[in-house]
């Protein structure tokens, strides 16, 4: 199978350690199989770039940080807000199987490569809902949503707010050093009904001596999502 290299798979699996998973072996497994279809499946066109599927450690151990803010056990309704590939949200919904996840996505090609990659996997606690974030239904409302690469706080928090119940959280996944971008937007959080939460650095990095590559915003809403 073409899929993660010996010293990525290493990594996933100390990472998913680090964050309470015992069944590490399975989880680099089901990794392997979504990495295999992002590599393979060419009628998708390039969801994912080349040097990226070189490196997988890379897109997949960002998205494992999540785990740094929200504990794996119980059960939650996440929203992967702007999933493209489904990086963050299919290796949420692979990892936590009680935890229902939106796969939130515009584009009708992503979306169909979507729902075919959760059939493929097996992933029942995961849908796709297609369609841009301000128009989605009411009853999608979450309890945490979750964002790569997204775009700035200022824009995104409002959209999200619309998406979240109340005293539900937003996790923006940003680059090492998002202090600026933040400071900047606070007025816009504000105003979005939202308020800062926390800045974190996800503590496998430290936990396995690794240098940085990313930080968790952690926004949290303080009004009502109406159903």
């Amino acid at each position: 199978m073409v899929g993660v290299n010996k010293l990525a798979h290493e990594l996933i699996a100390r990472i998913a350690m680090s964050y309470g998973f015992e069944e590490t072996e399975k989880c680099v497994e089901m990794v392997e199989r979504y990495v295999h279809i992002l590599k393979t499946d060419n009628k998708w066109g390039k969801l994912v770039s080349e040097n990226v599927l070189k490196q997988p450690d890379l897109f997949l151990e960002p998205a494992l940080g999540v785990f740094s803010f929200l504990s794996p056990g119980g059960r939650r309704k996440v929203g992967d807000l702007g999933s493209g590939a489904g990086v963050v949200g299919i290796m949420v919904a692979m990892l936590c199987a009680d935890w229902e996840v939106s796969l939130i996505e515009a584009s009708a090609k992503k979306c169909a490569f979507l729902a075919e990659t959760i059939g493929k996997m097996g992933l029942t606690n995961a849908k796709v809902v297609a369609g841009r974030a301000e128009v989605v239904d009411k009853k999608d409302c979450v309890d945490v949503v979750i964002s790569r690469s997204l775009g700035r706080i200022s824009k995104v928090a409002p959209i999200v707010a619309n998406l979240l119940r109340e005293g539900g959280y937003y996790i923006a996944i940003k680059g090492r050093d998002p202090a600026r971008e933040v400071e900047e937007s606070l007025k816009d959080i504000n105003s979005a009904g939202m308020s800062l939460y926390r800045i974190l650095v996800p503590s496998h990095y430290r936990k396995l001596q690794i240098e940085p590559r990313s930080s968790l915003v952690v926004l949290k809403k303080s009004n009502y999502c109406e159903n």
